[in-house]
């Protein structure tokens, strides 16, 4: 289990409110700043990806010329946000 956001980037660190302490330490401020913006807004990314996918799967995305590779990317991209190998 990870540590609860929100997360925090200052000084290369990355600070959680839940905990009230350092988490982790990076090489420079630019990259704690990306683990941040990615880790904070991970959740949301997701729903609004599965949101999508369903509507893509009632809409039968599948069976337009070209849009079964979107399906594919997107199965795989949620499978790994969720820590699962494959789609």
């Amino acid at each position: 289990m990870h540590t609860q956001g929100t997360w925090i980037a200052k000084e290369g660190m990355i600070y959680s409110q839940h905990i009230g302490e350092t988490i982790a330490y990076c090489r420079g401020e630019a990259n704690a700043a990306f683990i941040v913006r990615a880790c904070n807004n991970h959740e949301a990314l997701l729903e609004a990806l599965r949101e999508m996918f369903k509507y893509a799967l009632a809409e039968d995305w599948n069976k337009k010329t070209g849009h079964h590779l979107v399906m594919q990317q997107a199965r795989a991209a949620i499978a790994a946000a969720e820590g699962k190998r494959g789609g």
